[in-house]
């Protein structure tokens, strides 16, 4: 018996729906709405003491399930949703005290038969892929990490060494590992402030001529210009098709003009993301060299490019990856996929708290090991989602900082989460704030859901 693990005793749901103030486009399909599942699990460890943790994720179905299924969007969601309440329910059955990651694997073992059940009751005609069980159940994994370290009285992150039992690595990933611990992964002390990636999406104006009365909302920039001159930004995320070369081409040195003109430091960053959209390794091989003629200064900026084909077919990017560092993430769905990855000629791999706080440490452990750069995605999340992908960037040392595009289409979701913690919402020289973050556990200082919906309980 782990002396420093605990148990779920009860297990609360808040689900809202949520509509985006303008669509996000990725790869074929558009988001403009989708459902804030936060939660709240109460864990007792062996001396009887007990702490509430908290996490929370979009349920992004668009992105959790194959861009072919999108016409199915509304059933996927629901399956989603039910599949979320049978987690609450099933994470009662773990009555013996255990390390979070432990626990985890349990729930690993019985999403799929969960998942099956969610299927059943919804009509559901195809199966939820792994990334979207992982989705389900990110937020409770959150959770039972959060109720770890407040229970141990510490930031989780300060709780991964080598004296608290549960936390060699070599316990799950194998005898490579035997004498390494998380913490041998992951910054002595946190980063007070975090570089942050601005999303140019594929319907996201650059220029004020670009702007459309729906582009014109109240307190938010409507184009790239505007955003960059109220947040001193200077790394981009860049959205591409992956189907029109002439187009993706024009839109990235676009981006790499209007970074040269308008941002205030003295260097400015790249990444591109194509969602799976490409059909192969060529036609990326080529837009970089197309990219590279138009744009010397622009192609020297590009750190990464982020799966460029499809998750289930992703192909050898040997000769890409001689261009520029290749990341996978929609290919990632378990930390054993990096080894597979690497042997495809893939450099490296996107992680992302929606595919749960256990897989991303083994992830992080096995990346950093093998030297692979790595990249901090956070799927729009908002509120406490989001603080917790700020609370991973500071902790660890990505490639230059965190995605964190919340503020552009999600801003009026989790008011209550940005007025305890304004400096992490509030972008400054393109970078944010983590200060606040140094509470036990995730290190937002909540016990309570905060702007909770309408809350479901189960209790042991």
């Amino acid at each position: 018996m782990n002396k420093f693990g605990l148990r779920p005793v009860m297990v609360d749901v808040s689900m809202s729906d949520e509509n985006s103030v303008t669509p996000l486009k990725f790869g074929n399909v558009v988001m403009d709405h989708t459902t804030l599942v936060q939660v709240r699990v109460t864990a007792e460890n062996n001396n009887g003491s007990r702490a509430s943790g908290l996490g929370a994720i979009f349920l992004a179905d668009l992105w959790a399930f194959p861009s072919k299924q999108a016409i199915h969007h509304q059933i996927q969601h629901a399956a989603m949703k039910q599949l979320v309440q049978l987690i609450a329910g099933n994470l009662l059955t773990y009555r013996e005290p255990e390390h979070p990651i432990a626990l985890f694997s349990r729930l690993e073992h019985d999403l799929p038969a969960l998942a099956q059940e969610a299927r059943e009751l919804t009509g559901l005609d195809h199966q939820l892929p792994k990334l979207a069980q992982l989705v389900c159940a990110s937020p409770f994994d959150a959770a039972m990490h959060d109720a770890y370290g407040k229970l141990l009285g510490r930031p989780v992150f300060a709780a991964y060494g080598a004296d608290v039992p549960g936390n060699c690595v070599g316990d799950y990933l194998g005898k490579r590992f035997a004498d390494r611990y998380f913490s041998d992964y992951i910054r002595s002390a946190p980063r007070l402030a975090v570089p942050i990636f601005h999303l140019v999406g594929g319907l996201d104006p650059i220029h004020p001529a670009d702007m459309s009365a729906d582009h014109r909302l109240p307190d938010l920039p409507g184009c790239l210009e505007h955003w960059i001159e109220r947040d001193g930004l200077f790394c981009f995320k860049v959205k591409l098709t992956g189907k029109d070369l002439a187009w993706d081409l024009a839109r990235l040195v676009d981006v790499a003009l209007t970074a040269e003109a308008c941002v205030r430091q003295s260097r400015y960053y790249l990444t591109v993301d194509l969602n799976e959209q490409a059909p192969d390794e060529q036609y990326c091989v080529e837009l970089m060299e197309r990219f590279r003629e138009k744009s010397p200064a622009g192609y020297e900026s590009l750190l990464y490019i982020e799966q460029p084909t499809d998750r289930e077919a992703p192909g050898e990017m040997h000769e890409l990856s001689k261009y520029k560092p290749v990341l996978a993430d929609e290919s990632l769905s378990s930390p054993e996929m990096i080894d597979e990855m690497r042997r495809l000629g893939w450099s490296g791999v996107a992680l992302k708290t929606c595919k749960c706080q256990s897989h991303l440490l083994l992830s992080l452990a096995k990346a950093t090991e093998y030297g692979t750069p790595y990249s901090i995605q956070d799927l729009t999340n908002p509120g406490l989602a989001l603080l917790h992908s700020l609370l991973v960037g500071a902790w660890t040392n990505p490639v230059m900082g965190i995605e964190y595009n919340s503020r552009q289409f999600y801003p009026h979701v989790g008011l209550e989460v940005q007025r305890r913690h304004p400096a992490a919402f509030q972008v400054k020289d393109g970078m944010v704030s983590a200060a606040s973050l140094y509470h036990p556990g995730l290190g937002t200082g909540f016990d309570q859901i905060p702007d909770a919906g309408r809350i479901s309980s189960w209790t042991a």
